[in-house]
């Protein structure tokens, strides 16, 4: 990058950061895309990747950009490397997902994912999802034909897997 395009930077940062903190948080990130004429506004999802991929664990907690990260995010958007990095994590999901469908039905039953839980991580004896059961669950959108618990679509797999990404269920 030459010096104009760094000023440019340094003064898109300084307009993001609508607070004045020092960091662009999810919500100042989201507000500012979405002032911009002909730009299509990310899913949170790809926000929250932004952030949680370009910020520093020391800066803020991991939770907002300091001008580096955010400098380190520009970049990697116009060479297309955070799309592709994106969609790379998306294929491994998508990958996960059809794993963990055990009966192919195009959804993830409660059962189906606590089997696969337990078998990714056979050490802890069920420990870690037990005690995230309830906080999984509340990611199922999907009543069965049949009825009983709800189950997980792909689209509900995706967020849960996106909230382990960014450190919830840590």
């Amino acid at each position: 990058m030459n010096i104009d395009e760094v000023k440019d930077i340094k003064q898109t940062f300084q307009d993001f950061d609508a607070d004045g903190s020092g960091g662009i948080s999810q919500s100042e990130l989201k507000a500012a895309i979405g002032s911009l004429k002909q730009t299509v506004m990310p899913a949170d999802r790809i926000l929250r990747k932004m952030i949680s991929s370009y910020s520093r664990k020391e800066f803020k907690d991991g939770k907002e950009l300091d001008f580096k990260a955010f400098e380190a995010l520009i970049k990697a958007v116009k060479d297309g490397t955070f799309e592709a990095k994106v969609k790379e994590e998306d294929k491994k999901i998508k990958a996960l997902f059809e794993e963990m469908d055990a009966d192919e039905s195009n959804s993830i039953s409660p059962t189906e994912m606590k089997t696969a839980l337990e078998e990714k991580n056979p050490h802890e004896k069920g420990a870690d999802t037990k005690a995230n059961w309830p906080r999984i669950l509340e990611f199922a959108d999907m009543e069965p034909a049949g009825g009983g618990p709800k189950e997980f679509s792909f689209t509900a797999f995706q967020k849960l897997m996106d909230e382990v990404y960014v450190g919830k269920f840590s």
